[in-house]
């Protein structure tokens, strides 16, 4: 079968197996099941029994054909965690409907013999913890999980282990994952359990760590301070309970934390500290954190209360100005830099806790910072700074230190553009904002629409669109256009803004609109893809009182008064194609209705209600242009890619651990062959067990011989010439083997292959009990081979070349002799012979460190 047909085929199993679990899932609010109900889930779990053996084989020949069988296992994955869970439910139902016809229904009346009379009140149901691997969640799952599920007697095992299952995730699952559900097993998979995580050194010094690694109190906080004793306490309890003399600890402790702490409490600890006759103990310590972080609750308590009057206050009096707003085409990368003000991933241009201070403020924040107060960055001062001074009174200060009480009267009905300083870091994208600052009373609407725009089933979907005749070009934002399903295709353009600020599209696609105010107007047309086009329009909610729309007006953008996203930008190539004659002035200072084939549009200045002449706000808007003839630029990148790359290639720390472990180990065999070590970046010790899931794949994989002889002839003869040749050899003595790790393996036919028509492949990626495979521990190592931009230069430079293929290359090279064991597999040519141990003397392919090692 070829790949479309077995990913058809897996289809089916997996909607068989939602019909089931679909199915079950109608019996779990009361769980109560009569005889037919009992009847027909048994029947139906027999047949589901039989689909897992058949998707695993599947599978695993959809897992062959693939070049990248990563996203298959996670296929694998979901599938296993949906089966055994249904499966597990399925079973549980059974066990509780079988109980209950035996002993009937005995819930509760042990407590209520003891108390006769006693109300019958329902407590709320206690849930199991979740325990996700860390050694710090350890002893809090393990007391509780033991206290409620695994010590009581009553629970049967089948249900302990789906419990346990379900109370475990991440690296605590895959310790489990292999283990079949059975009762049998549970007690196996507790003890795996408590012997990889309840190993007292490791608690400790997991515990030990935690405390030195408290969060440091930067500034007074009630919030952090509680934070510090809730984890000094929490870790300290766990390291008694691990037999731990922490009663005599108490200085350290306390040396340990005031080192965390902010320095007015470091001085308020110290003046505690005087009154204290005794040596102080860890009791006094806690008790004054406490009774600090009482006190400072209270007056962040008080101080948000004043502050919110405030606001509520400064709103009441004061209309903010509005910020005029011009159009629109430039995206710009977003660079990552650390706020000095709150830490954040972005400038103190953009700082919003900043930019939320008062001017004088600001200005006192900065000089603690030791900022330059002209550029507001670190590393001199004003007068050495060489950006230009602020914009509205020509200062030496950065705009956004200006004091509006200085401008001068006559400027009030004046508006500038002022833009702010980049800030440039070597090899980062740079980021830039453009604002305007404006102290008149309008605010200016854009013209936006609301149309239809179909998907790739032609399917309509109504979004927001801004019409812009001073762009060039039309664009959509990546977000809608993957929410479209719409295909892209690679373009590269300069896009420049005010400043010349660029950035480069790379994406270009065609998309369909129409009108949903004019009957059968629709259109195509090209635009290019961008992360985003702008900020909200309008930027605040637009007052309609001032103003009235008349009677039997379509608007485009029915609600153009309320700030919304826009999701589209058509520009001149579009504009004066809806474009009619008509249009309406509502008056001076009052916006204008045009009429358009997608609706009237409402644009132009908006009076504000109210207005003071000492407020001026500064708000980011974006600016583009399109530019297509960067001639220079284009020319560069010519060369540049026309070029031989010359610089010498930089390894990684591990690349050269992997290099220099291949030139000290590498040695000749006496026939002239290489014998190679396998490059380990981790002890092969943390492989836990894989002779049980090689096993399964194994007796799968003999499943599959049944059902195909022709199949199993080549997969034999295969193997037989493995044997042959030497490649690999019968394991006699497994007992001697401290480590090991078996590989389970397939294999896939290939009719339209004219040279190998059976593929196998060797999993070495198999996940182990543990949660490692031999491939996560290996070195990957550098790539020692030409790229293929390399290879085409040097292939031109010559009029004839040839090519050749190397036969059975990854077999001309053994592994060191002693890592073999790591590279098991299971086999047996018939059936009726009892299963043996094979490892595989060469190179495998499918190991991760295989490229390096043959290059």
């Amino acid at each position: 079968m070829d790949l479309k047909s077995l990913k058809k085929t897996r289809a089916s199993h997996k909607a068989k197996l939602t019909i089931f679990k679909s199915y079950i899932e109608t019996f779990l609010p009361n769980k109560i099941l009569n005889k037919v109900q009992v009847l027909e889930i048994t029947a139906r779990l027999n047949k589901i029994l039989e689909l897992y053996s058949e998707f695993d084989s599947i599978q695993t020949d959809i897992e062959g054909l693939v070049e990248i069988p990563g996203e298959e296992h996670k296929e694998r994955e979901i599938f296993e965690t949906s089966y055994f869970g249904c499966v597990a439910v399925a079973q549980e139902l059974l066990s509780a409907a079988s109980a209950e016809q035996e002993t009937g229904s005995v819930t509760g009346s042990s407590d209520s013999a003891g108390k006769p009379g006693g109300p019958n009140i329902k407590l709320p149901t206690i849930k199991l913890p979740i325990f996700t691997g860390r050694y710090q969640e350890w002893l809090e799952f393990h007391d509780t999980y033991k206290s409620l599920i695994h010590d009581n007697t009553t629970i049967p095992k089948i249900h302990k282990f789906h419990y346990l299952r379900n109370s475990l995730k991440d690296n605590a699952a895959l310790i489990i994952k292999s283990l079949e559900f059975s009762s049998d097993n549970y007690d196996v998979a507790w003890d795996l359990l408590c012997n990889r995580y309840h190993n007292d050194r490791i608690l400790i010094n997991n515990h030990i760590q935690e405390l030195f690694n408290i969060q440091p109190v930067v500034e007074e906080s009630s919030k952090a301070l509680r934070n510090t004793i809730d984890s000094v306490n929490k870790n300290l309890r766990a390291l008694k309970t691990l037999k731990l003399p922490t009663e005599h600890w108490d200085m350290i402790i306390i040396h340990m934390v005031t080192s965390k702490l902010d320095s007015s409490t470091i001085r308020d600890w110290e003046k505690e500290r005087n009154n204290i006759t005794h040596l102080p103990t860890l009791h006094d310590f806690n008790k004054f954190l406490k009774n600090r972080a009482d006190i400072l609750e209270t007056v962040e308590e008080s101080s948000t209360h004043k502050k919110q009057q405030q606001t509520q206050r400064r709103h009441s009096d004061i209309t903010h100005n509005r910020p005029k707003t011009f159009l629109v085409s430039q995206t710009q990368k977003q660079a990552r830099f650390k706020c000095p003000v709150c830490k954040g991933h972005h400038t103190i241009y953009q700082c919003t806790k900043f930019k939320s201070m008062p001017i004088e403020t600001r200005i006192e924040q900065v000089k603690q910072l030791n900022l330059c107060t002209n550029c507001l960055r670190s590393g001199h001062d004003e007068q050495r700074c060489r950006l230009s001074s602020c914009r509205l009174c020509t200062q030496r200060h950065n705009t956004m230190l200006h004091n509006n009480t200085t401008v001068p009267k006559a400027s009030t009905s004046s508006e500038g553009c002022v833009v702010l300083p980049t800030v440039q870091e070597q090899k980062q994208p740079q980021s830039s904002s453009v604002t305007l600052s404006s102290i008149n009373h309008c605010q200016v609407l854009l013209s936006t629409a609301v149309i239809n725009i179909q998907d790739l089933h032609g399917h309509t979907y109504k979004v927001r669109a801004l019409l812009d005749n001073g762009s060039t070009s039309s664009f959509i934002t990546e977000a809608l256009r993957v929410q479209l399903g719409i295909p892209s295709y690679s373009t590269s353009l300069l896009v420049q803004g005010l400043n010349n600020q660029s950035s480069e599209i790379t994406q270009r696609c065609d998309v369909t609109i129409s009108s949903l105010t004019t009957s059968g107007y629709t259109t195509d047309i090209n635009c290019f893809v961008v992360p985003h086009i702008t900020q909200l329009i309008p930027t605040s909610p637009i007052n309609c009182n001032s103003f009235s729309i008349p009677p039997r007006i379509h608007l485009a953008d029915p609600n153009f008064s309320t700030p919304s996203e826009v999701q589209m930008l058509l520009g001149a190539d579009i504009f004066w194609d809806v474009l009619l004659n008509n249009h309406i002035s509502l008056g001076k200072n009052k916006p204008t209705l045009i009429e358009t084939t997608l609706g009237w549009l409402v644009t132009g200045s908006v009076q504000s209600n109210k207005s003071t002449n000492n407020i001026n706000q500064s708000h980011t808007v974006h600016c583009h242009f399109l530019n297509n003839n960067n001639i220079e630029e284009k020319l560069d990148k010519f060369f540049e890619l026309e070029s031989v790359p010359t610089t010498q290639q930089v390894h990684t720390k591990g690349e050269s651990e992997c290099e220099q472990i291949f030139k000290t180990t590498t040695k000749r065999h006496t026939d002239g062959k290489f014998i190679v070590t396998i490059p380990f970046k981790e002890s092969p010790e943390v492989l836990g067990d894989s002779k049980q899931q090689a096993l399964i794949r194994f007796q799968s994989l003999e499943r599959k011989f049944k059902r195909n002889p022709e199949f199993k002839e080549k997969y034999t003869q295969f193997l037989d010439e493995y044997l042959a040749l030497g490649h690999m050899s019968e394991n006699t003595t497994p007992h001697n083997d401290s480590i090991s790790y078996f590989m389970p393996h397939h294999g896939v036919l290939r009719e339209d292959s004219s040279t190998t028509k059976l593929r196998t492949v060797f999993d070495c990626s198999a996940v182990t009990s543990t949660g490692k495979s031999l491939n996560d521990i290996q070195h990957i190592g550098p790539t020692v081979q030409d790229d293929l931009l390399s290879i085409l230069i040097r292939f031109r430079q010559y009029k004839f070349v040839v090519t050749s293929d190397i036969e059975k290359m990854f077999r001309q090279a053994y592994v060191n002799n002693t890592q073999r064991c790591l590279q098991q597999i299971f086999w047996r040519s018939d059936s009726s012979q009892p299963i043996k141990q094979y490892k595989l003397n060469t190179i495998t392919y499918g190991m991760a460190s295989v490229g390096p090692r043959m290059h």
